[in-house]
């Protein structure tokens, strides 16, 4: 649970799913390719799924994750003129194994700290789509997402109408 003051569906709950991943390499060169493979596969999903542009760019040093060497993103520019942060994949350099004391046997079979990515998406992707597949006249999910479109008619119920064979 994340306690925030003012919530958003969609976008800013207090619970959220988050999709992650985490991996070890024996390079900071493997670690930053593993980094920037992924936020292509997230970059990917967002253009070819769910139908929605987005920028993809390295953070600045105080939008980084803390502990990160460095932060990418793919942004989502909202109808309101706002970017939403898609997904992120971090280059977490050697920092969390030395704090946690990780270490593997290379190929010399010697002790060594393994350089770590992270990266996810969470909820929020849902929330992107919506805002940018929606308006005050209702959500059309692109294809890859609904195959099938359907129409949602609502009828309120009259008393003595036809609506009450339909309902």
């Amino acid at each position: 649970v994340r306690w925030e003051k003012v919530t958003r569906p969609f976008l800013r709950t207090t619970e959220f799913l988050w999709q992650e991943g985490h991996t070890l390499h024996a390079t900071e060169e493997e670690a930053e390719e593993e980094t920037m493979r992924m936020l292509g596969v997230y970059r990917s999903f967002y253009e070819e799924v769910l139908a929605v542009p987005v920028v993809p760019g390295r953070k600045s040093e105080s939008e980084k994750f803390a502990g990160a060497l460095r932060t990418y993103a793919v942004e989502a520019l909202m109808g309101d003129g706002k970017a939403l942060q898609g997904a992120t994949s971090h280059n977490l350099g050697q920092n969390f194994a030395t704090a946690y004391g990780i270490e593997y046997l290379d190929r010399n079979q010697e002790r060594a700290k393994p350089w770590s990515t992270s990266w996810g998406a969470s909820t929020r992707m849902i929330g992107g789509l919506i805002m940018t597949h929606g308006d005050e006249s209702g959500l059309v999910l692109p294809p890859k997402v609904a195959p099938y479109q359907v129409v949602i008619v609502p009828i309120p119920p009259r008393e003595g109408d036809w609506s009450e064979a339909v309902l």
